[in-house]
């Protein structure tokens, strides 16, 4: 892993864009005073919930000790099976280190949280999907992989988010790699899948064959690579990635 270390986390108005002579809410008719009074009142947006009633202590023995012993044996028989009688046929990590997110640049793990939760959110409610903030307080590459490698017993995806490129680039092949689990960098991936879906029903509707033509990408960054990497990948032959 030769990546380059990645730097601590900034909060100048030289490093994240001096967002603060035009507010992103300003667009929408939205206020700043609005939004975090609304994210106040819940004390964040998302929660962890029971899927079963302890109504009695029957309930209890049947969850907890002694019955907890009948699935962590046949999980450690077979570990498969943990798909089955936990969590993680269902969950994912959202995985950030807070050093790319949106316009604001390098705005560090703790800014970063409000985003994973909506992310997190929008998970749930049009895929059905239980997501799990995960904000590092590190930007070295192999911490961000080591802390993948440790955790990912628990879930059954990765979603990396808002990791600045190049080192996104790293994280995402190494982790991919080292996991027995899934691993989707959102501007990346996300992206390229969303570009691609896009470009296939463009070639129907104009009567154009991927073979023949001649696709022109505007940036090399995340998006753009992983654009560039799928299309190919689908067949696409010609293709140019234009940066600064």
């Amino acid at each position: 892993m030769d990546e380059p270390k990645g730097s601590q986390p900034v909060f100048s108005e030289a490093e994240t864009g001096n967002q603060s002579s035009a507010s992103p809410l300003s667009p929408f008719g939205l206020g700043p005073q609005e939004t975090l009074a609304y994210r106040k009142r819940f004390r964040g947006l998302i929660g962890v919930a029971s899927k079963v009633p302890l109504k009695d202590s029957s309930v209890l023995s049947l969850l907890y000790t002694p019955g907890v012993a009948a699935p962590c044996l046949e999980i450690a028989k077979d570990p498969l099976t943990s798909f089955d009688y936990t969590l993680r046929g269902n969950t994912i990590a959202l995985v950030s280190d807070g050093s790319s997110a949106l316009s604001f640049g390098n705005i560090g793990p703790l800014a970063a949280l409000p985003m994973l939760e909506d992310a997190c959110i929008l998970f749930k409610t049009f895929g059905g999907v239980n997501a799990f903030p995960i904000c590092l307080n590190t930007q070295e590459v192999e911490q961000i992989i080591a802390t993948g490698i440790a955790i990912w017993p628990t879930f059954g995806g990765f979603c990396l988010s808002s990791i600045a490129s190049p080192r996104c680039f790293t994280v995402a092949d190494h982790l991919a790699r080292a996991v027995n689990i899934p691993v989707l960098h959102a501007e990346q991936h996300a992206t390229a899948a969303t570009i691609l879906g896009a470009l296939i029903n463009a070639l129907k509707l104009v009567g154009k064959t991927k073979e023949t033509v001649r696709i022109v990408i505007n940036g090399s960054g995340p998006g753009g690579i992983g654009t560039a990497r799928l299309l190919m990948l689908a067949g696409f032959q010609h293709i140019l990635v234009c940066d600064r």
